[in-house]
């Protein structure tokens, strides 16, 4: 006979089909988790690139503003690179240009180079829209301007820098792929 406080031996644990079970979803959620944070990642380089590129050429308009003189780059698409207009395609006298422009290279590849509507022919250089010339007076404002299309490594998203002729705005925005064409009423 047994006493009435002493335990019953009970069977505790997992069963290995039930350990089985709980590693294969942990499994699934762990891989769903990795592909949308890469997705994410992938989206966040792209809008850190816009973001630097978008800070560099204010620091243009600015310098521009602050020197007096125009600042005039050539955005290139074939290089992925913006720089100082060189000499012999520069619509700008040399005395009237700002000093020490560097160049920027891109982290994200261009897709497109779109002039603005309201500049003139001469800012395309080149074939088609393989050059963007951006040019900021003295004043901060833009004969020359355009949108600025970059592209994220998967291809999946594309954000918008759009030069905004004659006023010298500058924003950002996102591809709406509905439509074709970018979204700048939101911050994205």
């Amino acid at each position: 006979t047994r006493k009435m406080n002493q335990r019953i031996p009970t069977e505790a644990g997992f069963s290995l089909i039930e350990l089985t079970i709980v590693i294969a979803i942990v499994g699934i959620l762990s891989g769903l988790s990795i592909v949308t944070f890469s997705q994410q990642l992938t989206k966040e380089r792209l809008k850190a690139d816009t973001r630097e590129a978008m800070s560099w050429i204010k620091a243009l308009q600015g310098k521009a503003i602050q020197q007096n003189k125009i600042c005039e780059i050539t955005i290139s698409k074939q290089l992925n690179t913006a720089s100082q207009t060189q000499e012999a395609e520069s619509n700008v006298a040399t005395d009237d240009q700002c000093a020490d422009i560097s160049a920027y290279t891109l982290q994200s590849t261009i897709q497109s180079l779109t002039p603005d509507p309201y500049s003139s022919s001469s800012c395309l250089i080149g074939n088609g829209s393989d050059a963007l010339r951006i040019t900021f007076t003295a004043r901060g404002t833009l004969p020359c301007g355009g949108e600025i299309r970059l592209i994220s490594e998967d291809n999946k998203t594309t954000r918008c820098i759009n030069l905004i002729a004659p006023l010298g705005v500058i924003r950002e925005g996102l591809l709406n792929q509905g439509t074709g064409s970018c979204d700048y009423t939101s911050a994205h």
